[in-house]
């Protein structure tokens, strides 16, 4: 299949009048959006170091990580998940996988200047980005022992369960409609979580650029920058909308059992 050479020179501007090996000082080889920025351009990746923002982010870190610590206690100590609702999961899976692709392809330009301001600064300047991480892991970590530990008595129909009990029928046992539901959700949020990833690298691959994203440059385009901005945008709108309902199942499961 022939491959235009607009899309090769996507990735490697500047490899096409070369064969050669690329050298320690030869860039040319690496694809242009994860490319560090260039150093003349040296307003975007200038560090900026305050102290109380420094220690609220990772106060805010911190409890972050302390906040789910209660949850995976209960489940290890019960070794089931029974009493979580699943929407809750699946809302709350959504909406912390579109809050991270959406301060990722916000702050890429950030990101990009960690080889330039090393380490230190560079820790500062993301933990924004480190803060919404986290919070993805920890939150999808739950619906991973949710799937662990489901009640296996629950895993099974109840009408089939009911026969096998009484009139001991021996034939294979059909999954209940919660567990069904649980396997296709784990699909489903493993699916959006690809996809996101390939339409945000596949995105920030052709904006190519060099920092900020929120303005056109001669390294992009301007109508490729407006799609990434337009992505970004629909993942905070969805990010925003599921945090505000995800709540709701679990409250009303909690109701309904009366604890």
């Amino acid at each position: 299949m022939l491959v235009p050479a607009s899309a090769y020179l996507l990735f490697y501007p500047s490899s096409l009048s070369s064969q050669q090996h690329p050298n320690e000082d030869d860039t040319s080889w690496i694809p242009l959006f994860l490319q560090a920025p260039d150093r003349r351009g040296a307003g975007a990746c200038t560090p900026r170091h305050n102290k109380p923002e420094l220690t609220l982010s990772i106060l805010v870190l911190i409890s972050i990580i302390v906040s789910y610590l209660p949850q995976y206690y209960r489940i290890f100590q019960k070794k089931s998940s029974d009493g979580l609702s699943l929407w809750f999961l699946i809302l709350g899976s959504l909406s912390t996988t579109s809050s991270f692709f959406n301060i990722f392809v916000l702050q890429w330009g950030t990101i990009r200047c960690c080889s330039i301001i090393g380490p230190g600064p560079c820790t500062e300047s993301i933990l924004g980005i480190t803060q919404l991480g986290v919070q993805f892991i920890m939150f999808n970590l739950i619906f991973i022992l949710y799937m662990i530990y489901f009640p296996p008595h629950k895993k099974v129909s109840t009408f089939l369960r009911h026969q096998l009990l009484h009139w001991r029928i021996f034939c294979l046992p059909a999954r209940s409609f919660t567990w069904t539901l649980s396997i296709l959700a784990s699909k489903v949020l493993l699916g959006y979580f690809f996809v996101s990833t390939t339409i945000t690298f596949i995105l920030l691959a052709a904006v190519g650029g060099r920092g900020d994203i929120s303005h056109d440059d001669s390294e992009g385009s301007s109508r490729n920058r407006a799609w990434l901005l337009v992505w970004a945008g629909l993942l905070g709108v969805i990010a925003a909308f599921l945090a505000m309902i995800q709540y709701i199942p679990q409250i009303i499961e909690t109701y309904l059992r009366k604890h």
